[in-house]
């Protein structure tokens, strides 16, 4: 026996435990060819030797407080050979522990021991290691499927998470029948891009540096005819963006209009001064078309195309008589209340008037339901001055707005004025 051995067995309990353990390593199989190894059967002179050797082998390895059981047992490890309980008279084959170590691989085993012919088993290995290595095995390959199951679950919902915000359109992508899958986005090129549609669902998508017009291509996104984004499909997204793409709708509006009448203010001095002429105005009509705008459905620009006039409307004029001044042929400056403009004609017949004083270059003849006796006026046109004159004379002959104009004969404009045709001249009625 080696140096190991010795130590191995120095302790009771170790060789208890060892040859337990060398009794549940035993099968059936090695016992049968434990069995089978040794034909020779030994003589009692060879068994007594044998047991005597053991017996001494036993002795130089006992332990304080170890019993006959005990050092039996070690006998028996050492000599691979224990005596059959059935018959003592019977012969007992034994092997010596080289031989057994040689058939088990360096395990010693213990042998069946034959009586009466017969070959009695050895006793059945325990089963406790065997069942708990089942169990064990069992464990190991539940935690395994569990995990598995944990890994596809998380699979699973990481793809069922995934929306077109986490592609980027710009990646190749791979076709699969009607299919398209881009492939993952890189997160340190990509912009958040928003498609705020008014009608349709809004898409969310990361991109990198792109125009929206290829964006839009990118994704399969036709805008419809009355749609318009935000921002000019040209337009470079450089950055996060919302991008809201609004409904248009265009319609022509025909309507009737009032045309409000004008208000104008004169002041003349052809009425008389603090008098006040009213010309009472009228509204017009006209049919208009207009070019309207809806963005989303509400009213957002009204653009004029065109109109036709139905009725043109009347200005309302209020005319207010303010007088004036008038700087007259002898240098001096009259104020009158108003002017007139009337056809005047010429005479010289001498006499005295129908006011009462003779006739001279200081009087006029007038219709005096127009212009009453003894209104002084200031008479004279762009040719001729004639000063002031008093309407001092009447004639059936002149009526309305009329004058005859005395004209002394040593006037130097006597003939030209006598033979004249009738003509214009202003009469202002002096304050």
């Amino acid at each position: 026996m080696t140096n190991y051995d010795k130590e191995k067995y120095e302790n009771t309990d170790d060789i208890g435990e060892d040859i337990n353990e060398t009794l549940e390593e035993e099968t059936e199989d090695e016992a049968l060819q434990a069995a089978d190894a040794t034909d020779e059967t030994e003589t009692p002179e060879e068994e007594t030797e044998a047991d005597a050797k053991a017996e001494r082998e036993a002795e130089q390895y006992q332990v304080d407080g170890a019993g006959d059981e005990e050092i039996a047992a070690v006998a028996e490890r050492i000599t691979g050979s224990r005596h059959s309980s059935v018959s003592t008279a019977a012969p007992i084959r034994t092997r010596s522990p080289e031989q057994n170590r040689n058939i088990t691989n360096g395990i010693p085993v213990r042998h069946s021991a034959i009586s009466d012919g017969e070959i009695i088993e050895a006793e059945e290995p325990r089963k406790s290691n065997k069942t708990l290595t089942i169990i064990i095995a069992a464990a190991i390959a539940l935690f395994v499927i569990i995990m598995g199951a944990i890994v596809a679950l998380n699979a699973f919902s990481i793809a069922a998470s995934m929306r077109p915000s986490d592609y980027d359109i710009n990646d190749t992508v791979e076709t699969t029948g009607t299919t398209t899958v881009p492939d993952p986005v890189t997160e340190s090129t990509q912009y958040r891009v928003t498609l705020d549609f008014y009608e349709r669902k809004d898409i969310e998508l990361s991109t990198s540096e792109i125009t929206l017009s290829k964006l839009l291509e990118g994704i399969g996104c036709v805008l419809e005819e009355n749609e318009k984004p935000s921002i000019s499909l040209d337009t470079v997204i450089k950055e996060d963006i919302i991008i809201t793409v609004d409904r248009y709708e265009y319609k022509t509006e025909v309507v009737e209009e009032v045309i409000a009448h004008e208000t104008e203010t004169i002041e003349t001095d052809l009425i008389m001064k603090g008098t006040e002429e009213l010309i009472t105005g009228e509204d017009g009509a006209k049919t208009v078309e207009y070019l309207i705008t809806y963005v989303n459905g509400v009213e957002t620009t009204k653009e004029f195309v065109t109109e036709t006039i139905t009725k043109e409307p009347v200005t309302e004029t209020r005319t207010i008589g303010v007088g004036g001044e008038i700087v007259g042929a002898d240098g001096k400056t009259y104020t009158y209340s108003w002017r007139k403009e009337v056809t005047a004609r010429y005479y010289s017949l001498e006499g005295p008037t129908y006011f009462g004083p003779d006739a001279d270059e200081t009087v006029i003849v007038v219709d005096n339901k127009v212009i009453p006796l003894g209104t002084k006026l200031y008479v004279k046109n762009d040719t001729y001055d004639f000063g002031v004159r008093t309407a001092a004379d009447i004639a059936s002959s002149v009526v309305g707005d009329q004058i005859y104009i005395w004209i002394s004969p040593s006037n130097p404009n006597y003939a030209a004025l006598k033979a004249s045709e009738p003509h214009q001249v202003d009469i202002y009625y002096i304050d």
